[in-house]
């Protein structure tokens, strides 16, 4: 062996474990990459058939996995349903409490007012036409401002909904 030989060896010892993998790839003839894709949580059965060679019982572990994957999602998506069906559901519940308050204060609204009216009109009997007068139109103005607050309060809520909705 001559001297320049057994520096390089001695050189080489030396070096780093990557450059001297560095080294081995500069001095092979070709080096071949295969980059392989598929969609979906499992790969094709060739692919599948490639692991198990590699490390057996990897395509089973694949497919557990793949079937665990699928049973997660399966139960979150049962999740959000439920949650999205009590919220249907408190939603009703909300809009049934709703109308039931506004069918009583309907009432109690139509009841005040003909007692107000009564009242006027007792009033206007018994000599005072003024007092009964100043009663009607204050039930009559009362049930408008009642009207329109009423109407800008559907609208607004109306306009937050579609707001909401886009």
């Amino acid at each position: 062996m001559s001297q320049d030989d057994s520096e390089s060896r001695t050189v080489a010892e030396n070096q780093p474990d990557e450059r001297r993998a560095d080294s081995a790839l500069e001095n092979s003839q070709s080096v071949e990459i295969i980059s392989a894709y598929w969609e979906g949580p499992l790969p094709p059965p060739t692919a599948l058939g490639q692991y198990d060679d590699i490390l057996p019982g990897s395509a089973e572990r694949i497919m557990r996995m793949a079937e665990a994957q699928a049973s997660h999602r399966i139960e979150q998506e049962r999740q959000i349903i439920q949650i999205e069906n009590v919220r249907v559901q408190t939603e009703k519940t909300s809009v049934i409490g709703d109308s039931r308050r506004a069918y009583i204060g309907l009432f109690f609204a139509f009841i005040l007012s003909l007692l107000i009216i009564s009242l006027a009109y007792y009033a206007v009997v018994w000599g005072n036409p003024w007092v009964g007068v100043a009663a009607i139109g204050i039930n009559i103005a009362g049930l408008a401002g009642v009207f329109v607050y009423g109407t800008n309060a559907r609208r607004r809520e109306r306009e937050r909904k579609t707001d909401g909705a886009e």
